[in-house]
């Protein structure tokens, strides 16, 4: 019989990956769409109005906009490391220095009317938004994860060190039970023999087992017709 359980479980986890890919393809695309349309704004600002040559017109947006990128990627990496409150302090410091000289350029670059304005300022403001959204996901998409016999539990990237132990805990336990296998096989099959859901799921449930343990010795098991290997024969 199929562990519904198990299955439903799974569907979860497929939709969740599913929908954090779509979004993160979302992000970075909007991000460069927005970065593209800051580019035109700042160009203009320092050609036109910053009496800048053209060769110094076409690179000056570029040290504008990348504060902005620099500072999600230190926060991005000092977040997922768990530095120091100062290093998060400084990729915001850099964050928010990128924005403020982008959307006052893009701004004064576009003209009177308040409607220009506005619509200059978007872009600087959508792009650090999209990127951060999209830095956000992949952080919580290759977080460690460890599992706790209910389901797959996030650990946050940058937690206290008080809660990293737990992951080598856990290593621990599975390390145990692969030890205990051979004792607990019979009884799968006894479950097996009454018709029993043999899902992990379910196995773990009905006899009290870690889902580690349950698919330890699921994997562990003969097929219908052999016998169960004694590791002591």
């Amino acid at each position: 019989m199929p562990d519904r359980t198990a299955d439903a479980a799974g569907a979860k986890v497929t939709a969740d990956v599913a929908a954090d890919t779509a979004s993160i393809k979302i992000a970075w695309t909007l991000t460069g769409i927005a970065f593209l349309l800051s580019y035109r704004g700042l160009y203009d600002f320092a050609r036109y109005h910053g009496g800048q040559p053209r060769w110094a017109a076409l690179l000056w947006p570029l040290i504008i906009d990348t504060l902005t990128v620099l500072g999600e990627l230190r926060l991005y990496s000092g977040t997922r490391r768990g530095e120091a409150w100062y290093i998060k302090a400084w990729g915001w410091a850099l964050v928010l220095a990128g924005m403020i000289a982008s959307t006052a350029a893009n701004a004064a670059g576009a003209g009177s009317p308040l409607g220009y304005k506005l619509a200059a300022v978007a872009a600087p403001v959508v792009a650090a938004a999209a990127l951060g959204t999209g830095l956000g996901l992949v952080k919580l998409r290759f977080s460690p994860q460890q599992q706790d016999g209910k389901g797959t539990v996030v650990i946050p990237a940058g937690a206290p060190s008080a809660a990293r132990p737990v992951t080598a805990r856990a290593r621990s336990r599975q390390g145990s039970a692969a030890g205990r296998v051979p004792r607990l096989v019979p009884a799968a099959l006894a479950d097996r023999e009454a018709g029993l859901p043999m899902g992990h799921a379910a196995l773990a449930s009905r006899r009290g087992w870690t889902d580690h343990t349950a698919k330890l010795v699921l994997a562990a098991m003969p097929t219908n017709g052999d016998h169960p290997h004694d590791p002591e024969s």
